[in-house]
């Protein structure tokens, strides 16, 4: 089983990342500025770039067992953010977004897995 986990608080105005170990402990943890966006795609790769920064120090996303997002007016079961009035790349429809950190971050671990091999 990998070590970690990690948290992602999404508010209005600031994003912030924090990677758990098993005991509950906060071992690293960054933040973004969600308001300085104005689309998903943007945030999401201000966030990917977030959790490659914070995941370094514990030796890379291959470490992380997981990932759990707390967002305004998220849908548990789609993994989708639904017309959040105070997010202003969220507040006129719905937004894939744990699709789009998926996306992004399974090619990077993959390019972890392949870093450490060699």
């Amino acid at each position: 089983m990998k070590p970690y986990v990690i948290g992602v608080d999404l508010g209005g105005t600031n994003t912030v990342f924090g990677i758990v170990d098993a005991a509950g402990n906060i071992v690293q943890e960054g933040s973004i500025k969600t308001s300085q966006y104005n689309s998903a795609a943007e945030f999401v790769n201000a966030g990917v770039e977030c959790i490659n920064k914070i995941t370094k120090p514990i030796g890379g996303i291959d470490n992380i067992q997981g990932i759990g997002i707390g967002a305004p007016n998220a849908n548990y079961y789609s993994g989708t953010i639904e017309f959040a009035p105070n997010i202003k790349w969220a507040h006129n429809g719905i937004v894939p977004l744990a699709e789009m950190f998926i996306r992004e971050l399974v090619p990077m671990q993959q390019q972890w897995a392949k870093s450490s091999t060699a």
